[in-house]
């Protein structure tokens, strides 16, 4: 429907922002505690890039769009969609019943395949095409802006002391963000492990591990249950984030906790790899983006408990189901906050609408 592609939208954004924002916010409280004031100058180069692109970004957005709207559904790859092996299977049926069919099958083979020819439509198949220029947009514009932040402190490190111009430092990017090309000159996000990383958790397309895995596994293999529990990487992933996005429980999540505590022996013996931790200055950037979205969840937690006692905060509601619904009748809204007496729902506010809700 078109909700989820909007949402995907404005989640994908308010993660890609909030972690520069929050990463930068970080640098900031710890430099004058002993912080590397060369993280904090990169930190504000990448957080100025991010706005900075808006405009080129919606260009590369509109180009890809198009791309996507020409070009074949089964091309397309994004977080919910993928080219598979039963969709090759489908096509080798299509020409066994065509050569060696009775007329049953071929008739039957003729209606499902009208069935899967209208999800190739452009109309039906809207939401993947877009979600698959959104994700391409981003990958672009986190590239551009890692590819800022490792030029400022490239800069930095090659000429102690200097005042860095705007010229030194755009060729510099333009070095960096070639790095990231493939031969064909295409990006190629696995070329920097921490860039991966990050644009993985933004568009919510981290690999599941453990439980959540096997749960994944164990609904695909049975088909009868993948209804009830579609796209279980995006929602799992979604959870993922907002938990660290929480005051305090964030801090103590294994990640958090590996990475807070973490010092060069771990950096050299490559303990932190499975977090794209490559550099002494990604686990500082990493530091700094724990501490910043502490700074922030305890600041939104504050504002909200404000809000809820004060009235114009709302949660869940009762459990009772038909209670809930005559609350609803006589004009409460759930999960929503008032702001200028209108009450506005929170659940797109994203990662913080687990926290307001709670």
């Amino acid at each position: 429907g078109p909700k989820t592609p909007l949402r995907a939208i404005m989640g994908t954004t308010a993660n890609a922002y909030l972690n520069e924002v929050t990463t930068l916010l970080g640098a900031g409280i710890r430099a004058p505690f002993g912080g590397d004031r060369a993280i904090l100058k990169a930190s504000a180069a990448s957080t100025k890039a991010m706005f900075e692109l808006i405009p080129e970004a919606f260009k590369i957005f509109k180009t890809n769009l198009d791309s996507y709207f020409s070009g074949n559904v089964t091309s397309i790859k994004s977080r919910y969609s993928t080219y598979t092996k039963s969709d090759e299977s489908w096509d080798l049926l299509g020409e066994w019943s065509e050569r060696n069919g009775t007329a049953g099958e071929k008739a039957a083979y003729y209606a499902a395949n009208t069935a899967r020819k209208l999800n190739d439509s452009k109309y039906l198949t809207y939401s993947a095409r877009v979600m698959g220029a959104t994700d391409d947009s981003f990958r672009w514009l986190l590239s551009r802006a890692r590819s800022r932040k490792k030029a400022m402190l490239s800069v930095m490190s090659e000429n102690p002391g200097i005042e860095v111009t705007p010229e030194m430092l755009k060729k510099a990017e333009d070095l960096e963000f070639a790095r990231l090309h493939d031969a064909e000159g295409n990006i190629d996000i696995t070329k920097d492990a921490f860039l991966e990383r990050n644009y993985r958790e933004v568009t919510l397309t981290t690999e599941l591990q453990g439980f959540s895995k096997g749960l994944d596994e164990l609904m695909n293999r049975y088909p009868l249950t993948k209804p009830f529990f579609l796209f279980a990487r995006t929602g799992i992933n979604g959870l993922r984030l907002s938990v660290k996005n929480l005051p305090l429980v964030g801090a103590v999540v294994n990640e958090s906790r590996e990475i807070l505590a973490a010092s060069s022996k771990a950096l050299q013996e490559g303990g932190l790899l499975k977090y794209g931790i490559e550099t002494a200055e990604d686990l500082a950037s990493a530091k700094n983006m724990i501490l910043g979205r502490q700074a922030i969840g305890a600041a939104v937690v504050s504002v909200a408990a404000h809000k809820y006692l004060s009235g114009g905060l709302t949660g869940n509601g009762p459990a009772d189901a038909s209670m809930r619904k005559m609350w609803m009748e006589a004009g409460w809204s759930p999960r929503s906050i008032n702001i200028g007496g209108t009450w506005v729902s929170y659940d797109s506010f994203e990662p913080f609408n687990l926290v307001l809700a709670n």
